[in-house]
């Protein structure tokens, strides 16, 4: 028996939790402006943070710490496509 796609997604929206999605192509312009900060700055503070977190800290990693940073960042608009 699989795991359906969209369970997680689906079984927030059941609990109440806020669900916001952000394309990962999408992930960079977005966290630039609605942290408004430059690209440069925010590649600059991730790979800070993956010398202090230490290997491995991939792609991934860095993308998802960036978007945990859009998304619990106070009084950031996240665009819904």
């Amino acid at each position: 028996m699989g795991i359906a796609p969209h369970s997680g997604w689906a079984a927030a929206v059941v609990l109440g939790l806020a669900v916001r999605r952000v394309r990962a192509r999408d992930l960079p312009a977005q966290a630039e402006e609605s942290l408004r900060r430059p690209s440069a700055v925010l590649r600059e503070v991730v790979s800070a943070l993956s010398r202090q977190v230490g290997p491995p800290w991939g792609a991934d990693q860095k993308s998802a710490a960036l978007l945990a940073w859009l998304l619990l960042a106070p009084e950031t608009h996240v665009r819904r496509d």
